[in-house]
């Protein structure tokens, strides 16, 4: 398992996915991103998961947005 990643006063961070991209705007409610994990319409490092996951620094998220697909990387 790796490590949390750290913010810059040393304090761990870990994100929920269906948290994460309801911060990051991709969804406008948390509920809406939890439904699409849960449709399939989300997949992290190309496979389908929970809206539970962690998110780690480097995944690969592939979102699908009406008929837009967005492929996005995290870096921080």
């Amino acid at each position: 398992m790796t490590q949390p990643t750290q913010n810059q006063d040393n304090t761990t961070v870990i994100l929920r996915l269906d948290k994460w991209l309801w911060a990051c705007r991709f969804y406008k409610t948390r509920s809406l991103a939890k439904d699409m994990i849960d449709g399939g319409k989300v997949q992290y490092n190309g496979q389908r998961c929970k809206a539970s996951k962690t998110v780690e620094v480097g995944a690969t998220i592939r979102l699908t947005q009406g008929t837009d697909e967005r492929i996005v990387v995290v870096r921080g």
